[in-house]
């Protein structure tokens, strides 16, 4: 968005597999809860996006987060939870 009344929207679907990425490494906000990196995680993103004035806009992103592979082994995969995540952020951003 770059004048007043732009608007935007975006949707992605991601998938990590439990060996992709060291888990430290990983997008937190697509993570598990506790807001830290995890891996064997697929799930969606959606976002909006308001232009206010010419200098502010508003966002907002959601995730709908679940395990990719569901342990269903008394040994989990290294850095992931069998736990479906919602997550919900709001943004207001100044530009000058």
């Amino acid at each position: 968005t770059k004048k007043k009344g732009d608007w935007e929207a975006s949707y992605g679907y991601y998938e990590i597999g439990a060996n992709a990425v060291v888990a430290a490494f990983n997008d937190s906000d697509f993570g598990g809860p506790g807001g830290t990196g995890f891996t064997n995680r697929q799930g969606h993103k959606v976002g909006l996006g308001f232009q206010l004035t010419d200098a502010i806009s508003v966002n907002w992103t959601g995730y709908v987060v679940t395990p990719l592979n569901p342990n269903t082994s008394t040994t989990p995969v290294a850095n992931s939870l069998n736990e479906t995540v919602f997550r919900s952020q709001a943004d207001l951003n100044y530009k000058f």
